[in-house]
């Protein structure tokens, strides 16, 4: 569990657990469920009698329960602090008791949806090992990944949430803004894909604000082109969601406060006077790409030393754009090098 979860959110966490809603935790400790939902929200603390039946029905050991109390109270045990939870002895020995008595089936987190691929990630590892340490700092909360089409800026983004997710409560939620006609639209687009009812009285936008309101979620816009529309709903997402963490792609920055954002750079290429070896060339991230991709396409495919010169040329016609190196691999099993350069010159 990670110990930086504000405190509402290990009673939520010791709750679903358990395997017990709302309803039937209200039930037991004699509240109504809307007060159990302000108690997770963050919104409200519970009485010292509500605590202390909290603690009872949740499984807290005996031990542990005083300083279940305290901290749902808003009182400091040694090593914690009001606003959330800190990895010193006593808040670690509160967790490692609870754990041990947590039931044998895991916990699930929040569905997470981010794109699987099945090739190597190649040339960008330094970036989104960079990258995912920037956004895990408590301050960061949105990030944009920024870049000419084909430059790789879902697939760098999506390296980047995989790692941040993983260490957030609910994981992270992923949508394609190309299904997206209208900006207009965005808030409909993710209640639907989230599953979220309208509700009478409410908008759709603050109903979709009401779901991540309380949830540490990593939420992943992926090809923005309507800029201003995506930034007034993240605006208004940030601002509602205390932690929440956004990742958006886009060819420019939201223009947003706060907002970090990377420029997605083309794959190193050879210079176009070199004349390296075949073993030379294959250590550039451009050159790695193109035989991984042939090869994934033709496991069989040989490149020879006298290629070299015209995988220099080749690559240097790509321009270092994944995309259009992956285009150029995938009809090298089919046609003689030769041949594939003078096609990747036509397209050009």
């Amino acid at each position: 569990m990670n110990l930086g979860q504000p405190f509402w959110s290990l009673i939520k966490y010791w709750r679903t657990s358990r395997d017990l809603t709302r309803a039937d935790l209200a039930q037991r400790v004699g509240c109504s469920v809307k007060t159990i939902e302000k108690i997770e929200s963050g919104e409200r603390r519970p009485s010292k009698l509500l605590a202390s039946l909290l603690a009872q029905h949740l499984g807290i050991p005996v031990e542990d329960r005083e300083n279940f109390v305290r901290l749902a109270r808003g009182v400091d045990i040694p090593d914690q602090g009001a606003a959330g939870l800190v990895a010193g002895p006593a808040m670690t020995g509160l967790i490692g008791n609870m754990l041990k008595t947590a039931p044998a089936h895991p916990v699930p987190h929040a569905s997470q949806n981010l794109p699987i691929y099945s090739d190597s990630f190649i040339g960008r590892a330094a970036a989104s090992a960079a990258l995912s340490v920037l956004l895990l700092q408590p301050g960061a909360r949105l990030l944009s990944v920024i870049g000419s089409p084909g430059i790789g800026k879902t697939r760098l983004a999506v390296e980047v949430a995989r790692t941040v997710s993983a260490h957030m409560w609910d994981n992270a939620f992923y949508l394609d803004l190309t299904s997206v006609p209208e900006p207009s639209m965005l808030a409909s687009a993710v209640a639907s894909a989230l599953g979220l009812r309208e509700v009478e009285g409410e908008t759709i936008t603050d109903r979709v604000s009401r779901y991540f309101q309380s949830r540490q979620i990593l939420l992943f816009l992926d090809g923005v082109t309507q800029r201003a529309g995506v930034s007034r709903f993240v605006t208004h997402l940030l601002a509602a969601a205390p932690y929440l963490k956004a990742v958006v792609t886009a060819r420019v920055p939201l223009g947003l406060d706060g907002e970090c954002s990377y420029r997605v750079p083309p794959l190193v290429l050879p210079s176009p006077e070199a004349d390296p070896g075949l073993d030379d060339l294959l250590l550039l991230d451009s050159a790695i790409l193109f035989r991984d991709r042939v090869l994934k396409a033709d496991p069989d495919f040989t490149l020879r030393e006298e290629d070299a010169p015209l995988l220099v040329e080749l690559l240097c016609l790509t321009a270092g754009v994944p995309r259009r190196i992956e285009s150029a691999a995938a009809l090298a099993p089919t046609i003689s090098m030769p041949a594939l350069l003078e096609e990747i010159s036509n397209d050009g």
